[in-house]
């Protein structure tokens, strides 16, 4: 690709000595300004704070998920499915009224692909945009000696990382992003990028800016309201009871195992019975000598009932009557009673798969793709394979916006500087989506 730029301010691109476009007004920023007002929630300030004031509010969603033993694998399995069968590119065309795209091979592009680490990029992207709702794409552009410019690289910087610089007063434009590891010890020692603003002609900012390197920001629609930062919809967690709810009941449990449970037996003994068996050690021992031989008995007791090796060993205890029944009636002088343990046999199953069901709908992925929630109900297929095949299908088709999202820096940047939009008219990069089938669909070679 050759840049020209002609006296009156108007940039040609030309590939091969033909004129690929040109746009008008020099400048690493668009002649028009974004509509998008100034924020003033960030005045006498350096940079945009990630909304809170301590500026760490990645740091607050980063840990509640880690926290919560179920909320950081959903966010990865979101992400995994996402990329599902990973990057392919290639040129759609009609054929008879329909649509049909037609897969490319090319071995620039796919060296290119392999280069830049295509799959940790995707990986990276979904993951960021999911657990933020945006993220950072990296492009290390080469603007070579001889006016040609060519994208080497795409990669993803740390959302966690990335806070914007303050919108440019004239243009409303956010130009700047800030790079740091140390945001939550408020130390401002950071390496600064050029940013530019997708909504206003991408391909002329990066050209134009002269930089090696160019922040492309991803960003997700989330809520409305936030002139930098994208709020989650499952944010909402991080205000709730629900993560809350989630640890109380995992505590109860695992303090009711370490207690409640090591307690199996209720045993009750009769004076008698220590009468006629220790004699004068009872009858004439101190408290103290008595304490001792009931823990003897219980130590024994135990020894007798717990234990694979003491399975099948015979426990002996004691008949007796009471000395002043006239009837002498037999009486036993020991009584075992096994605790029932029906809290922790589920008594809140439900109350915790009801905290995992509103975690799912928080993050809009259905449970059955997960394999389902004990106790789940209302399932399309009845918690058959078609729910999960259903359920597939409608996750693929509703996340089809993100996907096209992290591609956009294919789409609409580096193709077009690296010319391979001009040597594949309407080349398009888009995700694979592997899609769940029947048995009966699949010919039995194709089978795995």
């Amino acid at each position: 690709m050759e840049i020209l730029d002609s006296k009156d301010s108007t940039t040609f691109i030309v590939e091969n000595g033909t004129p690929m476009m040109f746009t008008v007004g020099a400048g690493a920023v668009p002649k028009a300004k974004s509509t998008t007002p100034l924020s003033k929630e960030n005045k006498n300030k350096e940079f945009a704070h990630w909304f809170t004031e301590d500026n760490n509010y990645p740091g607050k969603i980063i840990k509640a998920a880690k926290a919560d033993p179920e909320l950081y694998p959903m966010i990865d399995s979101y992400a995994k499915s996402l990329y599902s069968g990973g990057a392919i590119y290639g040129q759609f065309r009609m054929d008879n009224g329909k649509l049909v795209f037609d897969r490319l091979f090319d071995t620039e592009i796919n060296a290119w692909l392999d280069n830049s680490n295509i799959q940790h990029y995707l990986q990276e992207a979904f993951i960021d945009c999911k657990t933020f709702s945006q993220a950072w794409a990296e492009i290390s552009y080469d603007l070579l000696g001889n006016g040609k410019g060519h994208v080497a690289q795409l990669s993803i910087q740390d959302a966690s990382f990335c806070r914007y610089g303050l919108q440019d007063p004239k243009t409303g434009f956010k130009t700047k992003t800030l790079v740091s590891t140390e945001w939550a010890n408020n130390k401002t020692d950071w390496t600064e990028f050029h940013t530019i603003d997708p909504y206003y002609r991408p391909l002329q900012q990066i050209i134009e800016s002269k930089k090696d390197v160019v922040y492309y920001p991803l960003v997700s629609p989330g809520i409305p309201g936030s002139s930098f930062y994208q709020i989650a919809p499952w944010h909402g967690l991080l205000e709730g009871d629900v993560l809350e709810l989630s640890k109380l009941m995992i505590q109860f449990k695992k303090y009711y195992l370490q207690n409640g449970m090591s307690i199996k037996y209720h045993v009750e003994i009769h004076p008698q019975f220590f009468e006629k068996k220790y004699l004068d050690k009872w009858t004439e021992g101190t408290h103290k000598e008595r304490i001792a031989i009931m823990q003897a008995e219980a130590a024994a007791f135990n020894e007798v009932v717990t234990g694979i090796e003491n399975s099948g060993k015979v426990l002996l205890t004691m008949l007796d009557h009471l000395k002043n029944d006239p009837r002498m009636e037999p009486f036993s002088t020991w009584k075992i009673t096994p605790i029932d343990l029906k809290t922790v046999s589920g008594e809140y199953t439900n109350d915790m798969n009801q905290n995992t069901l509103i975690k799912y709908r928080a993050l809009d992925f259905d449970p059955a793709i997960k394999g389902g929630v004990s106790g789940d109900s209302g399932k399309i297929g009845g918690g058959s394979g078609s729910d999960a095949r259903v359920a597939w299908q409608v996750h693929q088709i509703f996340n089809k916006p993100l996907q096209d999202l992290v591609y956009s820096p294919l789409n609409k940047v580096i193709k077009h500087i690296n010319g391979w939009e001009k040597k594949y008219p309407g080349l398009t990069f888009m995700n694979e989506n592997y899609f769940l089938a029947t048995q009966d669909q699949v010919s039995p070679s194709n089978r795995m």
